[in-house]
């Protein structure tokens, strides 16, 4: 399931709250259609009781991930007052997206036909981009939510199957394209780098190896817990764009481990994470996520914001 912002509710000029879908994106069903108050949307979100794929908080209000809340949908009295803004959820296969309209409503567009639609209605998270070449659709900042199996059609096994033309062995990526250490193989180098297509690092994939570098793609969308626990040698670690849940565990003992790089997407970050990192000088991260990350680090640790948000 996945919570959305899809439309706003005000009072003359002030925000009073906001319509949220409940969606589960594997089956692309809408569960629910829920009218939430602003303020309740806030704390639920400082407090970690839910996460909104969409939005977060900063200095207690609502931000975009992918756009200013301004460019979303104002609903009074069940009804859209003015323009009626698409957001865009997930991208597909073949140029088509689902998206929702500010009632909550889903369904499945083609890129020609969003761009069509955003010419006199809009794109709450989005942007469409007129080059000499082409029109497209993009998001405002990173990328849209791929669907997770047409990822894993067109880039998991895609790489599996390059890894054993090779005989690559350092590592393996299994059913869910997550990769795991594969402890029985000398390793090559002490840096270590993934193959596009991998999807993600499984629980305690790489806890305990000896690089000192894990160089992770940018088709990386979930870290597992314990995921580089007790890697003694590392000590760098960029996670990329996309990646939402920094887990519990994450890097715990990784003593030698001097600077973390999280990315602007980051939403969740869990418990102990860095515990045991007695060398961390430096944690960078997106404005966003400055409340996340300055309950989780040690004392004594540079807090790096990266600008954008």
């Amino acid at each position: 399931m996945a919570y959305y912002l899809v439309a706003l509710h005000k009072s003359g000029a002030k925000t009073t709250g906001a319509r949220i879908i409940d969606i589960d994106l594997e089956n692309k069903e809408v569960k629910s259609i829920n009218n939430v108050i602003y303020k309740n949307i806030v704390d639920g979100i400082i407090s970690n009781q839910f996460t909104i794929e969409n939005v977060t908080v900063n200095n207690g209000k609502l931000l975009g991930l992918n756009g200013q809340l301004s460019r979303y949908g104002v609903i009074h009295d069940g009804i859209v007052i003015g323009k009626c803004p698409l957001v865009v959820l997930l991208e597909c296969d073949m140029k088509t997206y689902l998206v929702s309209n500010p009632l909550g409503q889903v369904k499945y567009m083609t890129e020609h036909d969003i761009i069509r639609y955003a010419e006199s209605e809009g794109i709450a998270n989005g942007k469409i981009v007129h080059s000499s070449e082409s029109t497209y659709l993009s998001a405002i900042e990173g990328e849209y939510p791929k669907d997770r199996l047409i990822k894993q059609k067109n880039s998991g096994n895609v790489l599996k199957m390059k890894m054993k033309l090779l005989g690559y062995k350092e590592y393996t990526i299994d059913e869910n394209s997550l990769a795991h250490w594969n402890p029985d193989v000398p390793i090559r180098d002490e840096e270590l780098e993934l193959g596009s297509g991998c999807l993600g690092i499984a629980p305690g994939g790489f806890a305990g190896s000896p690089y000192t570098k894990i160089i992770l793609p940018s088709t990386v969308e979930t870290i597992g817990e314990r995921a580089f626990e007790g890697m003694t040698n590392l000590s760098e670690l960029i996670i990329p764009e996309g990646v939402t849940i920094i887990p519990d565990r994450m890097c715990r003992n990784c003593k030698n481990l001097v600077r973390i790089s999280l990315p602007n997407s980051t939403k969740r970050i869990g418990d102990y994470v860095f515990m045991g990192c007695n060398k961390l000088k430096t944690v960078e991260i997106g404005r966003s996520s400055m409340n996340l990350i300055s309950k989780a680090i040690p004392r004594g640790v540079n807090i790096k914001l990266r600008g954008g948000r």
